[in-house]
């Protein structure tokens, strides 16, 4: 009888070990690929890479970066193939969903925080930045107290602030 429990037992054990490695094997072999492709942007001599995902970056957001010269024209084909819709939507020029350099300049804040520790001038790439792209005032009001060093904790902290408070502008005073 012990004798028969053992064996049920480990035969058990057995096929819960093959049920395990059979749907990890699925796993790996059948999982979806993410529809997403990297564009490497350069505005101002800041590089940062940019991840595109389909509903994560609109046509006009694709638009201006194209307007600014930020997207090069390999970037612009291989975001054609893996995001025809979205290309397809820039090409056609809407008006309805034009960026505005200030919105532009909150997304390339939340890709140099992902960035941070990679670059070493990223202050002083962003403060360029944000001359061109009229964020002077907001810039200055993250710099506010962040003392002198370059990419600052406390200047990350005054973005992550500024980016999470949803702000057009930094309060001045």
């Amino acid at each position: 009888m012990f004798l028969l429990g053992l064996i049920q037992f480990v035969f058990g054990m057995l096929i819960a070990l093959i049920q395990i490695l059979v749907d990890t094997v699925a796993r790996v072999v059948f999982r979806s690929k993410p529809s997403s492709t990297t564009l490497v942007l350069a505005p101002c001599g800041l590089r940062l890479e940019i991840e595109v995902r389909s509903g994560r970056i609109t046509p006009g957001e694709v638009r201006r970066m194209r307007e600014l010269e930020w997207v090069d024209a390999a970037d612009l084909g291989q975001l054609g193939e893996r995001l025809p819709r979205i290309m397809n939507e820039v090409s056609a020029r809407g008006e309805s969903d034009l960026v505005s350099d200030a919105a532009l300049f909150r997304i390339v804040l939340r890709q140099a925080l992902r960035q941070w520790s990679r670059h070493r001038h990223m202050r002083s790439s962003l403060g360029e930045l944000a001359q061109a792209l009229d964020s002077l005032p907001e810039w200055n009001g993250m710099l506010r107290n962040s003392g002198t060093r370059e990419n600052s904790r406390a200047l990350k902290s005054n973005i992550t602030a500024f980016l999470a408070e949803g702000r057009t502008e930094f309060p001045h005073g």
